[in-house]
């Protein structure tokens, strides 16, 4: 059932995902190695020199909810879409 209501639920809103995915793809290289996801479920790979959490209060004052996990990648999703 969950995989069902998750699949509902990322099929739900690939727009929003594709152009988050699309914005973070313009970040410079130096900073951000890979921009992965699907739907609305997104994360970037930084460069090692970055902290994780530094580029996320970054992020946070520009309207991104992000999470640094495994060091140097961050999940990241549209703050609107947290709180609809």
């Amino acid at each position: 059932m969950f995989t069902t209501i998750l699949e509902q639920t990322l099929i739900s809103f690939p727009p929003s995902g594709e152009i988050l995915r699309r914005e973070l793809a313009q970040l410079p290289d130096s900073v951000v190695s890979e921009v992965r996801g699907k739907g609305l479920l997104n994360a970037i790979v930084i460069a090692k020199e970055f902290d994780a959490m530094d580029v996320c209060l970054s992020m946070a004052e520009k309207g991104l909810l992000a999470k640094p996990t495994h060091g140097d990648i961050i999940r990241c999703v549209e703050m609107a879409k947290v709180f609809c």
